[in-house]
């Protein structure tokens, strides 16, 4: 296998050997690109092809499943491995008595078990070890606390009896009032301690340390109050199983398939390499494609780009540990560890890539256009005040009085005049055709590449769009042009790429022959010189390509400019009729400074890995080159190994960040403004004193008190005498150290922390329940049994204990709960001290009760002050970053001015922190849905609007530090001279607005009215269009003044261009930012005469807002970035719908009220209603309405109650079924005015069925739908259909001849290309075709949410209103994925039909005859409306049923032989065997016909119908039916209707002849319906069930399937439930008849390869 095959990435931890990558192999694809002349046309644009082998894509499993292959491999089998033998040991050693003895530990050697979950041995065996000692040392600290406070409390003892008997001891005989005050003092203090630590430092070594500290404490303190004596050895019962299982998963992590840092680090760093290389792809891809063309969408290119920075998180977090790390290896973790800032740049650089998407049609991002004209977008109006004064009434400010100037008409754009408007601050004399002109002309980028000309629109280009400004047309850029840019891009893109590809190959490389140099010496050498040639030569064609790219192909996007520079003076007016919008130019600059930057960044690193490759010839162990002092240094803001998956988080601190870039990015420093510095030593100790205190108040300090305050309140059971024996006895410390462990700073992570270990641990008590059964029946067992059990259980426990996504806290309770089961289980049966003996499912429910009373009393006490809550913790995050964001940009400024290179790399560091720490937030703000507010919900899309702005203004300011890294001193200078950002007025307005936004963050208070906002104004205040120095500017840094040519070309002025569009984006987004914080803190200040402002969205007032998605003016320099949220929603989002005491308040009250309802209900009842069961009070039926084939049932029921009418109840509403043909013909046919109504069911809206015609009410625009399909499917008009469905038929004996084991895809097929063809003039060849798929997942769905007492929602529509956390809301969200599907389902084919009919192929279908019938008459929306729902109704209504037909025709015939055999007969000697039958043989095959009427009766299609609703009171035969009642029709207890089909369970085909062999009256039309609501296509349905049964008839014998003994498969007559209902999945083989009949096969085969 050659290198690239080799070559793959693992997302996850890689292992010391290198298997960690099972992706696809890295070869270079063969990429052809070809370029189209600009005359022709844009619909044959050519792209990307590659030519690579197909693979044949693996069955999928459900979302929630697709996890467990994705990690089925061999390098991810490794650690589960070493992690189970870790935990098998351990439980070796909890079952040996002498092992036991050893430890010194015969009450809790189940710990080690349980400690194996809470830490297993995964990772690299240098985290694993740092993990395993901090946990060691912080229970032995815990184990000396305890002992101290032990020993203080037995000196406060009346008596010591050392000899005291052990039952007394149990029973809490001893307990005295000091010595457990004392305990109590040293609990809370020791549990502050943990408590603060957990909370301090958040995700990272020391969370389990604390958690295991804390558990310490709570077990030893609890107990030792039951001793008249100091007893010491209680925590030495916790410390000494957790050592050993320490000793035990270090030393597997070190010998058994041992890994590295070093190694896992070189994954991750190949795993950001390896979605680069995606990325790259993609650009060679998408560039290209059209912009105009459909195919466009960079999509891809900003994922994977994404997925690239998402990856440098768990970097960063390797990272930290490298320089601990020890390994064997040619490269050193120090050499490892310089790739960080590469990865990173390469990341970000990548991010800039994609923001040439956000400038050009269709992907640029669009803003909103101010509804009124001169009228700021910051400022909205008080309801209660009258409207300020306009325009012409406001005082004019002449700050900027002189800023109005005239230029010249740019010659690509027509500038309107409008009236002048004054902006906030700005004098009236600058007039809005100014200020468009200005933005056109200063460097804004902001219309497609190659768009065509359109309509004019206002060119304004920031939040505060403004209407009639003027008008822009912009001119189409020929292909030509395009191509200039595309094609010298796309060359420097390959090199990228291969340079990317190579790295990957090194870093595989770099870690191979560490083993076999010992042995080849030489032939290792070799291997590795032949490693670095290979980068080199990439390097080499890297190199030259980029040159070749700077020094002259990039200059071909300047060739359409020459000729608008005048030859003699160089003005650059930009004149000629062919100059392109500068506009191109600006779109090229930028995508062409972030490739240059990337190929560099690419450079770089080949040069690192040469260099590497000739200082590092052969392998050695490296040991940690830091002081032994240091090695176990850990702060806050360093990564953890899962920062990014726990659950709690400061959001005061931002990870990653350093603290003292945290306080003080700048020289400026913050004062005390309520004291004067220290004048001397007791002012400065005082002062300290007061620092200190002032710590207190901080919120990780109040929650441990808090917190320890809780443990003291659950540990008075365990301390009062009257209490202390039971709450041993029971174990009450579970509850302790559950309810201490559950409690958080936010309320909203308390709330989760309940509903996840509650739920948790009842599932991992049933599951360890079950284990220690199976291991040991219902006695005690034996140690082989449990081990044998556990040995078996263990690789499966852990392969879902590491892989399964599913939050942290839910996966590690729930094991832990399986091995508490089981070894305090196996403890109580063999090793029982005490009175607590439980094992078994008597353990686990007594386990569950505990940790419900802990956490649900963690639950109560997070409402007591000081309550946090994560609303709260999301404002403060958003406050940190936005200040953190203001001091960034500060020195971001400031290194562009003066140039400080010691800052560079902690400016871009700190900028990754905040991007982390934002993403962060989304993901901890999940827990917000769990912290129930009377106040109202909460406001989520407003905080996620300011996060995302947030995340842009941090990728700008990323990209602006690259720009002025590379600026020259002179071009610097100019930029910040052109962006004011050395003006101080400017800055002061900036840095204004940054603080208000912080401050109102922080704090919640309404921001001013009138702020410095819009920003935008000041920006742009004076003009300069291409020119790099102001005409009237008094410096030009030695620049030139005016443009030229030369000046295009050179690379600092592609660098100056790029600047000031970055810093222009910078200004608008904080624009922007104001604006949704105004949003959501709202505005105060108000002044009248200053504004006529407009309403910000939740504001009081008028909304007038408009949508941002509308189509309006774009920014200049905008994109938006991409948030990766892959694995955010899991089992969170799931766990909103459970258990909140909110929630469950809710639904008693709702319960109240619908009982309150359905009694008064029920005493208004009037006259005789059906029988039927007797319903309960409030539910009604709804516990006997049976859920399996209910049809049965109700056949039964009517039977039973001797009447034809049967009612169910379910909450008050009343069904009526009708099991009679007798009572269908009565009410369906002859009162059809009354029953030809459908029920409003409440699901049918929410799914987006109500344009079905089937479903619809009976009113007006039902009989339009109904009308149309009675004109294309009457009996005459079915006629036309016939040669579609021969044809049809024909495919389907072919297909079933392909694959006689399997028929149900021939036949759905068959059944979709029959009613598509119909419907659509579409032809389907797989039951996988795009349409087909989307209506049978729909169909699917409403088949299962009409059936009564399925969905509650449809007896209780007040329900909808109902937010979708609440219990009982699953409805929601079902609904909602079925929306998606129906609306896909009529859109998508009636699209495709129009596509065809304007291109001249469509052919003849009922869509095309609707839509040829709307244009001949001319008709509007109405009627277009009406045909698409009809055609979609006729797919969906044939389509399914079809199937149900042809599989119960294929069981019958499985079943009866006989039948087979008579018609099979019947066809030979009427048909022949020469062709298959026909319509034309329809009349003399009266058999056949026979058998396609039994098949519809036998098993009815659609069993109950579709349900009816009454319009008006009735009676029938003595019974009264109210208006508004549902009635189904039981269509299969009328054709299994004993009198009328004797023997109906029997498939007897003679019952529709007569004596004579004829066909008799009876047509089954009964499965068709009734009345004015019968089925439209019964004549098509019909031909097809008849045409293709005869034709199965012809050719095929149904036989039984074989298994593996060559024995027949037996075959049960078993249906499913559902409006439609199928045969349950069968076993059978469709054999042609003989030789005769496979020729005719091939014969029609041939015909259609023919045709």
């Amino acid at each position: 296998m050659s290198r690239r095959e080799k070559a793959a990435y693992d997302p996850r931890i890689g292992d010391e050997d290198q298997e960690g990558y099972t992706g696809p192999a890295l070869e270079r694809p063969q990429l052809q690109i070809e370029t189209t002349s600009s005359s022709e046309e844009s619909s044959k644009e050519k792209g990307v092809r590659e030519t690579r082998g197909e693979k044949h894509a693996a069955p999928s499993l459900p979302t929630h499943l697709r996890w467990i292959p994705r990690n089925c491999t061999w390098s991810k089998w490794k650690p589960v491995i070493r992690c189970a033998l870790s935990a098998w040991v351990c439980l070796i050693l909890m079952v040996t008595n002498a092992s036991l003895r050893t430890m010194g530990s015969d009450q809790a050697g189940f710990l080690g078990l349980i400690a194996s979950f809470m830490n297993p041995p995964a990772g690299p065996f240098v985290a694993h070890t740092e993990q395993s000692l901090t946990i060691l040392f912080f229970v032995t600290v815990a184990w000396a606390w305890t002992c101290l406070g032990i020993k203080l409390s037995s000196l406060a003892r009346s008596e010591i009896l050392p000899n005291a008997p052990t039952n007394n001891i149990f029973n809490g005989n001893y307990v005295e009032a000091a010595p457990s005050v004392i305990l109590a003092v040293f609990l809370f203090l020791g549990s502050f301690l943990f408590l603060y630590i957990k909370a301090r430092f958040g995700p990272g070594p020391f969370l389990f340390a604390s958690v295991l500290g804390c558990i310490c404490l709570d077990i030893s303190i609890t107990t030792a109050a039951l001793f008249p004596y100091p007893n010491y050895t209680f925590g030495q019962a916790v410390v000494i199983p957790l050592a050993f299982q320490g000793a035990v998963s270090i030393f597997l992590s070190i010998f058994l398939f041992p890994q590295t840092i070093s190694s896992q680090y070189t994954n991750q760093f190949r795993g950001v390499l390896a979605h680069l290389n995606t990325a790259l792809e993609q650009h060679l891809s998408v560039l290209q494609i059209n912009t105009s063309s459909p195919d466009f969408s960079p999509a891809k290119v900003i994922a994977a780009t994404a997925q690239a920075e998402a990856g440098l998180a768990p970097l960063s977090a390797s990272a930290r540990l490298l320089k601990r790390d020890i390994s064997y290896s040619r490269i050193s973790p120090a050499d490892l560890e310089c790739f960080r800032s590469k990865a990173q740049r390469l990341a970000v650089r990548a991010n800039g890539l994609t923001m040439y998407f956000g400038l050009i049609d269709p992907t640029r991002e669009r803003f909103p256009v101010t509804p009124a004209p001169g009228t700021p977008a910051f400022t909205s109006p008080v309801v209660s005040r009258a409207p300020s004064p306009g325009p012409d009434e406001r005082e004019r400010e002449t700050d900027y009085s002189s800023v109005r100037r005239t230029r010249k008409r740019h010659p690509h754009f027509e500038v309107g005049t409008t009236p002048p408007h004054t902006a906030p601050g700005l004098a009236a004399a600058r007039t809005y055709a100014d200020l468009a002109a200005a933005l056109a002309l200063t460097c804004a980028p902001a219309l497609a590449l190659a768009a065509p000309a359109r309509p004019a629109y206002a060119l304004v280009g920031a939040p505060l769009s403004r209407a009639r400004c003027g008008r822009v047309r912009v001119a189409a850029i020929p292909r030509s042009r395009v191509d200039a840019f595309r094609a010298p891009a796309v060359v420097v893109l390959y090199g990228d790429r291969d340079g990317t590809v190579e790295r990957q190959l090194w870093l595989e490389r770099s870690r191979e022959g560490r083993w076999t140099w010992w042995r080849d010496p030489e032939g290792c050498g070799k291997k590795n010189k032949e490693c670095a040639d290979g980068i080199m030569r990439t390097k080499a064609e890297l190199e030259e390509a980029l040159a070749r790219f700077r020094k002259e192909k990039r200059h071909k996007v300047v060739d359409p400019y020459r000729a608008a520079f005048d030859a003699a003076n160089h003005l650059g007016s930009l004149t000629g009729e062919d100059v392109p919008p500068h506009r191109f130019l600006f779109h090229c600059y930028v995508y062409q400074y972030h490739l240059t930057l990337f190929s560099l960044a690419i450079i770089e690193t080949f040069e690192d890995i040469l260099r590497l490759e000739k200082e590092r010839t052969r392998p050695r162990v490296w040991l940690p080159p830091i002081p032994l002092y240091d090695f176990f240094k850990w702060t806050v803001w360093e990564n953890g190994v899962d920062w990014d998956q726990e659950d709690d988080e400061n959001p005061d601190v931002i990870q990653g960040m350093d603290a003292a870039w945290m306080h003080d990015l700048g020289d400026a420093q913050g004062r005390d403004p309520d004291a004067l510095p220290p004048r001397n030593l007791f002012e400065r100790c005082m002062n300290m004193i007061w620092v200190a205190t002032r710590a207190f108040s901080g919120g990780n300090l109040l929650f441990a008190l808090k917190g320890g305050i809780l443990t003291i309140i659950l540990s008075l059971p365990s301390l009062i005498t009257s209490s202390a024996g039971f709450a041993f006895g029971e174990r009450f410390s579970w509850a302790i150290f559950m309810g201490q462990l559950t409690i958080s700073r936010f309320r909203g992570d308390t709330t989760f922390g309940l509903v996840a270990r509650v739920i948790s641990t009842f599932g991992g008590g049933i599951v360890g329940t079950v284990v220690w059964y199976i291991s040991t029946g219902l006695g005690e067992g034996n140690a082989f049994g449990l081990a044998a059990t556990l040995g078996v259980a263990f690789p499966f426990f852990y392969f879902a204990r590491l892989y399964a996504p599913v939050p942290p806290m839910i996966n590690i309770i729930f094991f832990v709960t399986v091995m508490l089961v089981v070894g305090f289980s196996w403890q109580n049966t063999h090793l029982r001290a005490g009175t607590f003996g439980y094992f078994g499912i008597n353990l686990a429910w007594r386990r569950f009760l505990l940790v419900t009373v802990g956490v649900f009393a963690a639950f109560l006490f997070s409402f007591l002050p000081p309550s946090t809550t994560l609303r709260r913790y999301q404002r403060s995050t958003l406050a940190t970053t936005s200040s953190q964001i203001g001091s960034i940009y500060c020195s971001v400024v400031s290194f562009a001015n003066v140039r400080h290179t010691d800052d560079t790399a902690e400016i871009l560091h700190s900028l990754i922190a905040i991007r982390a720490k934002l993403k962060r937030s989304i993901v901890l703000g999940t827990n917000v849905i769990y912290e129930f507010s009377l106040r109202g919900r909460w406001p989520a899309e407003r905080y996620q609007k300011i996060v995302e702005i947030q995340l842009q203004i941090g990728y700008l300011l990323s990209h602006l530090m690259s720009v002025v890294e590379r600026l020259e001193p002179a071009w610097s200078r100019a930029f910040l001279r052109r962006t004011r950002f050395l003006d101080s007025d400017f800055q002061g307005d900036v840095l204004a607005v940054i603080s208000l936004i912080s401050t109102a963050l922080r704090t919640g208070n309404p921001l001013p009215q009138i702020t410095p906002c819009p920003l935008f104004d000041r920006f742009i205040m004076y003009h300069h269009g291409l020119n790099v120095v102001r005409q009237e500017a008094d410096d030009d840094y030695g620049l030139p003044r005016t443009m030229t040519v030369d000046t295009l070309e050179n690379e600092q002025y592609q660098c100056y261009c790029v600047g000031v569009s970055t810093a222009y984006g910078i200004v608008t987004r904080l624009d922007r930012l104001m604006l949704a914080t105004k949003e959501l803190v709202g505005e105060q200040y108000h002044i009248h005469g200053a504004y006529r402002g407009i309403d910000i969205p939740g504001l009081p007032g008028k909304r007038k807002v408009q949508d941002e998605r509308r189509n309006s003016p774009t920014l200049i320099f905008d994109f938006v970035p991409f948030v990766n949220e892959e694995e955010v929603q899991g089992f969170q989002s799931t766990f909103a719908s459970h258990l909140s005491m909110s929630d469950i308040a809710s639904l008693y009250l709702f319960f109240a009220l619908g009982l309150s309802v359905a009694l008064i209900v029920r005493r208004r009842k009037p006259q005789r209603f059906p029988p039927g069961p007797t319903p309960y009070p409030f539910i009604g039926n709804l516990a006997v309405i049976p859920s399996c084939n209910p049809w049965v049932t109700y056949a039964k029921w009517s039977h039973d109650y001797q009447s034809d009418l049967i009612s169910v109840w379910e909450f008050g509403k009343l069904t009526i079924l009708v099991n009679s043909h007798k009572a269908a013909k009565e009410l369906f046919v002859r009162r059809s005015a009354i029953y030809s109504d459908r029920p409003h069911m409440t699901m049918i809206d929410l799914m987006g069925w109500d344009w079905n015609t089937a479903l619809m009410p009976y009113s007006e625009k039902w009989r339009i739908r109904r009308r149309m399909l009675n004109q294309n499917f009457r009996a005459k008009a079915a006629l036309e259909y016939r040669p579609s469905q021969c044809a049809k038929a024909e495919d389907l004996v072919r297909q079933l001849s392909e694959d006689p084991d399997d028929f149900l895809p021939s036949v759905r097929v068959f059944a979709a290309a029959t009613a598509m063809s119909v419907a659509y003039g579409h032809d389907i060849v797989s039951q996988h075709d795009r349409f087909v798929d989307i209506a049978d997942r729909a169909f699917s769905m409403l088949s299962g949410a009409v059936f009564p007492g399925v969905m509650a929602v449809n007896a209780f529509p007040f329900l909808r209103h109902l937010p979708s956390w609440l219990p009982g809301t699953g409805f929601k969200g079902y609904a909602r994925k079925c929306k998606l599907l129906t609306t896909e389902m009529q859109n998508s084919p009636w699209a495709f039909v129009k596509r065809k009919m304007t291109d001249g192929t469509a052919r003849t279908s009922l869509a095309s005859t609707l839509i040829k019938a709307g244009e001949a008459n001319a008709a509007g929306a109405e009627h277009e409306e009406a045909a698409k729902a009809v055609s979609a109704v006729a797919y969906a209504a044939g389509s399914d049923t079809t199937v149900s037909v042809l599989s119960t025709a294929i069981l019958a015939l499985l079943l009866h032989p006989s039948v087979v055999r008579r018609a099979q007969q019947e066809i030979d000697e009427i048909v022949g065997r020469d062709r298959l039958p026909d319509f034309r043989d329809r009349p003399v095959l009266p058999y056949v016909g026979a058998v396609a009427r039994e098949v519809l009766r036998w098993q009815s299609i659609a069993p109950l119908g579709v349900p009816r609703t009454t319009l008006a009171d009735d009676v029938y035969e003595g019974i009264f039916i109210p208006k508004g009642t549902q009635i189904f029709p039981n269509i299969w207890a009328m054709l299994h209707d004993p009198i009328k089909y004797p023997e109906p369970a029997a498939f007897k085909p003679e019952r529709f002849l007569t004596p004579e062999g004829k066909l008799n009256d009876d047509d089954v039309s009964t499965v068709f319906g009734f009345g004015r609501r019968n089925c439209s296509g019964q004549h098509f349905a019909d031909s097809s069930v008849w045409i293709s049964v005869a034709s199965i008839l012809a050719i095929f014998t149904v036989v039984k399937a074989k298994n593996e003994a060559g024995d027949d498969i037996p075959v049960d007559v078993a249906y499913t439930d559902g409006m439609i209902s199928h045969p349950r999945p069968f076993k059978c083989r469709l054999l042609p008849r003989d030789g005769k009949a496979e020729a005719l096969v091939r014969a029609l085969a041939e015909a259609r390869d023919d045709s």
